[in-house]
């Protein structure tokens, strides 16, 4: 689940095989899919009304195109402008482990699981897996080549170091550090720190090239979400539990529901429960938190502390 802020919030029905939107409004509309997987010919097709996501884990707004979004199949990249989609990287049927040095088509992926474009508009992040590695799609050369940033393709333990040369295992989804403050006015100074849920949570600092591992008491799951509020502050959905993170000063919070615990129930901190939540986005006018409870088959919404939201308190 990702979320164009201020807009509509379009999560991926990975089971379903489509993409939807969501409106402030709680009306549902499909915006692209069939409904079915293993589509073959329809999977490349320039209609978006008739192609097939194939279990879609990963979806990306286009911040210079309303309409627009990157989705991530297991195996493939698309770009989806409201009206067509088209490949942009990976293959429509076929996985694998491999960069795409010449062109995008060439690079074979596994499981993609989250994928981030920064604000300029040059670059997409994509996390793989089951390749246990972070790769990166030039957006400003007409081949989209894919190359490999950060995680040398094995589940070692996770220790600090050059970014290709520790192990990133089984990376899920990832969002760019909001606490940042630039030195000029270049968006792209914002976005040279993007932390990563992996088995644990890690920081990739993109311009030094380094990884570094954070809350190592703290061990995520296969199927952890992370999104950042405003002020920087990181809020995970973690195996039953809501918790933040706060960079700066290092606080660690639980905010809601039991770890290791699946079941349903509305209410405040520890008295909710969720059941699987696999997917989150931070909703900044509404200072919540939206999840997807995959076995309570519901989109839960949970209030934020207002400090979250304050570009003043760093508390």
């Amino acid at each position: 689940m990702t979320v164009r802020q201020q807009q509509t919030l379009p999560p991926t029905d990975r089971a379903g095989h489509v993409l939807n939107s969501w409106f402030s409004t709680g009306a549902v509309v499909t915006i692209g899919g069939v409904g079915r997987a293993n589509g073959g010919s329809q999977y490349v097709t320039s209609d978006v009304r008739y192609a097939v996501f194939e279990h879609a884990h990963a979806i990306c707004p286009d911040p210079h195109n309303g309409d627009g979004w990157w989705v991530g199949d297991y195996t493939g990249v698309r770009y989806c402008d409201g009206q067509s989609v088209r490949l942009v990287a990976g293959s429509a049927t076929e996985s694998g482990n491999a960069d795409g040095v010449a062109r995008g088509e060439d690079a074979r992926f596994a499981v993609i699981c989250g994928i981030v474009c920064n604000r300029d508009r040059t670059r997409l992040y994509i996390s793989d897996c089951d390749n246990h590695k972070i790769q990166t799609i030039d957006l400003n050369d007409e081949s989209r080549r894919v190359l490999t940033v950060a995680g040398n393709g094995s589940t070692e333990p996770a220790v600090d170091g050059k970014c290709r040369e520790v192990a990133i295992a089984s990376p899920t989804r990832m969002v760019f550090d909001r606490s940042r403050s630039p030195p000029s006015n270049e968006s792209d100074s914002l976005d040279s720190v993007l932390w990563i849920a992996s088995i644990y949570l890690r920081r990739f600092d993109i311009s030094a090239g380094v990884i570094t591992t954070f809350l190592p008491h703290v061990e995520l799951s296969v199927a952890a979400s992370i999104d950042s509020t405003p002020n920087g502050t990181l809020v995970l959905v973690n195996g039953g539990l809501v918790c933040s993170f706060d960079p700066r000063t290092l606080r660690y919070d639980e905010l809601a529901g039991r770890a290791a615990v699946d079941d349903f129930a509305d209410g405040t901190g520890d008295k909710a429960r969720f059941a699987a939540p696999r997917c989150a986005a931070v909703i900044d006018h509404e200072r919540c938190l939206y999840v997807g409870d995959s076995w309570n088959n519901r989109i839960r919404r949970v209030t934020l502390p207002s400090t979250f939201f304050s570009l003043t308190n760093n508390n």
